[in-house]
């Protein structure tokens, strides 16, 4: 049975060790004008996947990190800030227009419902199809990633 887990909460467990030789798998994922990317982490052992989407809770891809060492499975994790912050909510630009969005918020088929947790923060754009499409691209090679893990 396949288990999926969001790492949402903040746990402390102690600092997880990785051989040497070890390193993710790079999915890059173009979101309007900016590339942000998933990484992919995969060893054998349970059926488990867990996705990790907010850059900020450090912690809890810690915990997972660790967890996924001991256990194995399957663990991926968003990388959408590339100026040394780790950030909440995902932002990315499209002609001159800067939108954001939490991305545990893009996982649903009503588009209208996507719509509206897409913010414009700046500039005169608007949160149109293609918008809407640009953030469930991502949203699906996230769920692709963990969905159909054995």
């Amino acid at each position: 049975m396949l288990r999926i887990f969001f790492l949402c909460i903040s746990l402390i467990f102690p600092f997880v060790n990785f051989p040497d030789s070890y390193s993710p798998v790079r999915i890059p994922v173009q979101v309007g004008e900016n590339e942000f990317y998933i990484l992919k982490y995969e060893k054998a052992g349970e059926s488990i996947a867990y996705a990790h989407v907010h850059e900020n809770e450090t912690s809890s891809l810690e915990a997972g990190l660790h967890t996924w060492n001991r256990l194995g499975g399957k663990l991926i994790t968003l990388v959408h800030s590339f100026d040394g912050t780790k950030n909440r909510i995902v932002t990315f630009q499209w002609k001159k227009t800067t939108y954001e969005f939490d991305p545990n918020r893009i996982f649903t088929k009503d588009k209208e419902l996507l719509r509206y947790n897409i913010k414009v923060i700046k500039g005169r754009g608007k949160v149109d199809d293609f918008i809407v499409g640009e953030v469930q691209k991502l949203a699906n090679i996230i769920w692709s990633e963990i969905s159909d893990f054995p």
